[in-house]
């Protein structure tokens, strides 16, 4: 019994979700190209969460501006109150080559606070990019941004080269 209770803890612990702390995900929608804004307060007896997010999309002639924010606010309404705020801001603009091919510069800023005291508490990361987007067609468009990241965490600054690679496929099934 002490065995089979162990491989079910080893196999949680190895597929928790929460064992992924150091990884950089890319936020829901954030490959959502649309124009949107949206405002979710969710205010309970004993915490109150507060998302919204905001994406604009807009084109000059050849010039496209694109402008995301993402931000997600929780406090406990506890004996004491704990917060945690995420901001992920991201601002790019490109000059379309051709009808597939757009590239351009642009800035992604995250940030994490809480209020515990812990040195994990604050987490802030700067990207300064280069973009290349290629959509040949509705179905299948990919994008990579190569640029010089700023990161700070745990007290220690690290800045060095980076980069993200995203693509989406749509109309599968």
């Amino acid at each position: 019994m002490k065995i089979f209770l162990i491989n079910i803890f080893i196999s949680a612990f190895l597929f928790c979700n929460l064992t992924s702390a150091q990884i950089n995900r890319v936020t829901p929608d954030s490959l959502n190209r649309d124009n949107f804004f949206s405002t979710i307060l969710d205010n309970n007896v004993n915490s109150a969460t507060l998302n919204t997010r905001i994406n604009v999309n807009y084109d000059i002639n050849k010039i496209n501006f694109i402008i995301k924010n993402n931000y997600s606010s929780d406090v406990t309404k506890l004996t004491d109150n704990i917060y945690r705020d995420f901001n992920d801001f991201n601002a790019t603009t490109n000059y379309k080559l051709s009808k597939n091919f757009k590239s351009g510069i642009g800035i992604q800023y995250r940030t994490l606070s809480d209020n515990r005291g812990l040195d994990i508490n604050k987490d802030r990361n700067t990207f300064y990019y280069t973009s290349f987007d290629y959509k040949p067609n509705n179905t299948f468009y990919i994008n990579s941004k190569i640029g010089i990241r700023n990161e700070e965490q745990i007290g220690e600054k690290n800045s060095g080269l980076g980069g993200i690679l995203s693509s989406e496929f749509n109309g599968l099934n």
